[in-house]
């Protein structure tokens, strides 16, 4: 089959995170199990730290689009 990537809500919707592209990374389907699975804080944690890192990024580049 084709490859394809899950789309992973970094703070659950459950727990009160938003629906938001600023709170959801694509993961393959074995990362996206991984996480919902074995529930590490290490992973969660990590997540967090990529999503923060390219959310700065996207907005220095809107700023420089303005």
């Amino acid at each position: 089959g084709n490859p394809f990537l899950e789309t992973h809500h970094v703070e659950y919707l459950s727990r009160g995170g938003k629906d938001s592209i600023e709170n959801v990374v694509a993961l393959c389907p074995n990362c996206h199990r991984r996480v919902h699975n074995l529930k590490l804080e290490s992973d969660l944690n990590s997540l967090k730290q990529k999503l923060n890192k390219h959310i700065v990024t996207f907005n220095s580049v809107l700023v420089k689009g303005n």
